[in-house]
């Protein structure tokens, strides 16, 4: 009873091992996707590009009209992002704007910063720039349709494969060739 019991229960492990594998992948194939999420600068939607404008606690959507041109800011008001706040302006952005926002900031600089700031719904809408405190300078636009999940998900499905692959095959063959080692010159 015991032997089939475990016959049983192997495949159901092994699905599950797989699929525990390929959720592990999706964040490397989202990371070797979004180039394809990029347009120029002169691709336009009619929107405006966004930006973050920040006012003490409180942030807001700005959109640059013309993506070369920085938005009038008022008193008070700057294009850099405290890096601790930028969960809390997230979900500002979503109480004001019903969209749910991601927002990515790293350092670029001394007094500078490079933002994404993208809607993420079914696909991706925004834009990446690099703010100071008075200015912005649009990168590039961050677009895609819904059906960048495939793209992604297929390219994390053929690098979990092929781990799968190296796995199955290379775990038998290093025993082997462990054991042959251990057992010394023939």
């Amino acid at each position: 009873m015991q032997p089939q019991l475990s016959r049983s229960v192997a495949p159901v492990l092994k699905v599950l091992a797989f699929a525990a594998l390929l959720v592990a992948c999706i964040p490397l194939g989202v990371w070797i996707a979004d180039p394809l999420t990029h347009r120029p600068l002169t691709w336009k939607d009619g929107r405006g590009f966004p930006i973050l404008v920040v006012r003490g606690q409180t942030a807001r959507l700005g959109y640059l009209r013309d993506s070369i041109n920085s938005a009038a800011l008022q008193p008070g008001e700057t294009y850099l992002i405290p890096v601790s706040q930028r969960q809390a302006f997230e979900r500002q952005l979503f109480e004001t704007d019903r969209r749910g926002w991601v927002l990515k900031i790293a350092g670029h600089g001394p007094t500078s910063q490079h933002v994404e700031l993208f809607t993420l719904n079914n696909g991706y809408w925004g834009g990446v720039y690099v703010a100071t405190s008075s200015a912005v300078e649009p990168l590039y636009w961050k677009h895609t349709g819904p059906g960048f999940a495939f793209i992604f998900g297929g390219i994390a499905t053929l690098i979990a494969s092929a781990i799968w692959v190296a796995c199955k095959e290379g775990i038998p063959w290093a025993r082997k060739a462990l054991s042959t080692f251990q057992a010394g010159p023939a």
